[in-house]
């Protein structure tokens, strides 16, 4: 701090100390620790949140699909056929989610839900996919 208020402004500058290197150095050190310890958490909690709207989306068109065919009494083929059922058809993430079986992440490629034939049992349904993955294949 400045000590005397008479002086000058050139003898004011000259008093008043700066920070050192050192200090500049350590606090630069301590922004790096912490931006590293943040940006994995940040990544984890983009791959949760895609993989918890993938969810929800493919239940959503999972029960659009059992409305349309008690409706009409048939099967849609397309996601698009599911317009009527559901207030806008979504649109996948981009970026990264979660497999149930999978250690690793998995990249979201396809830029819209498909519908395809999954066969449980004995039974096939028509369940809506991402990837080829339905909805009870996502999550942690």
């Amino acid at each position: 701090m400045c000590r005397n208020l008479q002086m000058t402004a050139r003898a004011i500058i000259a008093d008043c100390r700066g920070f050192t290197m050192v200090e500049v150095v350590i606090v630069i050190a301590m922004i790096g620790i912490l931006a590293s310890v943040a940006v994995p958490k940040f990544t984890s909690s983009l791959e949760l949140a895609n993989t918890a709207k993938v969810q929800a989306d493919l239940q959503t068109l999972d029960a659009a699909i059992v409305m349309y065919e008690a409706e009409n009494g048939a099967l849609p083929t397309y996601v698009t056929d599911l317009a009527e059922y559901v207030n806008d058809v979504p649109l996948p993430p981009k970026g990264k989610c979660r497999l149930k079986n999978s250690t690793t992440a998995h990249e979201i490629v396809a830029a819209s839900y498909a519908i395809k034939d999954v066969t449980v049992g004995s039974t096939t349904q028509r369940r809506a996919a991402l990837d080829d993955h339905v909805a009870g294949d996502f999550g942690k």
